[in-house]
């Protein structure tokens, strides 16, 4: 809910980053709790201790329909809902391992089963939670999305008539839906409001949301640093 605040003047760009805030405060809980898991399992491996398997078989039925309905209903790409997925994932498969442990329990008295099959799930959740804390990462790092590149966006800006050169470029997201730009653009056009125009629904197009450009006639000199000695900022059409 706060992640769909409105902007304010204190939260400029809005508050979309508690989404992704929320994201990383799960994420860290399911490797930190993987990770408990898993050290309480191997104590268990070597001192395995008697299990009520008839409960554990009821218990686990119930689990497994309960969080499967829940873990279908919450599957997503984003990373938040991702992280609440996985959360939801580590529960059912958790259900499925007490529900097939307990069943080779009842007929085998192998106790040891249940501690083996809690580290087996324990290191497939560490390792999702893992991905998913990378992706975090470089959202936070503003990172380019990964479904578009700044090359790309070069080749689009260029194919647009009057546009003689685009540097100083910056792509990133706030929460892995919307996509914001930020570039310079040299114009020989006398119409620098149609060709700014003419930039933006092209990129809109492409998915970009949110899009600022800075406008230079030939004659002007950039003064941003950045822009200056990168094949990657500043890129000009060929003749």
């Amino acid at each position: 809910r706060k992640s769909h605040q409105k902007p304010d003047v204190c939260y400029t760009y809005g508050y979309q980053r508690f989404s992704v805030l929320g994201a990383l405060i799960t994420t860290m809980v399911l490797m930190v709790g993987s990770v408990l898991v898993i050290i309480s399992a191997c104590k268990r491996f070597l001192h395995p201790v008697l299990v009520h398997y008839d409960g554990m078989i009821c218990l686990a039925i119930f689990g497994v329909l309960v969080n499967g309905l829940a873990t279908y209903i919450t599957h997503s790409d984003h990373f938040n809902e991702r992280a609440v997925h996985i959360h939801m994932l580590e529960d059912v498969l958790g259900w499925v391992v007490v529900l097939v442990g307990a069943i080779i329990i009842k007929f085998t008295k192998f106790y040891w089963i249940d501690s083996v099959l809690c580290i087996f799930v324990a290191i497939f959740i560490l390792w999702e939670a893992m991905k998913n804390f990378e992706g975090i990462f470089h959202l936070f790092m503003e990172h380019v999305p990964e479904h578009i590149s700044v090359s790309e966006v070069q080749e689009w800006v260029l194919e647009i008539p009057g546009v003689k050169e685009v540097h100083h470029i910056h792509l990133w997201s706030m929460d892995q839906e919307s996509v914001y730009l930020t570039m310079h653009v040299v114009s020989a056009s006398k119409n620098f409001n149609k060709v700014k125009e003419t930039i933006r629904e092209s990129l809109s197009s492409k998915g970009i949301t949110h899009i600022t450009i800075e406008m230079e006639d030939e004659r002007d000199t950039c003064l941003e640093e950045a822009c200056h000695g990168s094949s990657v900022s500043s890129v000009h059409r060929e003749k």
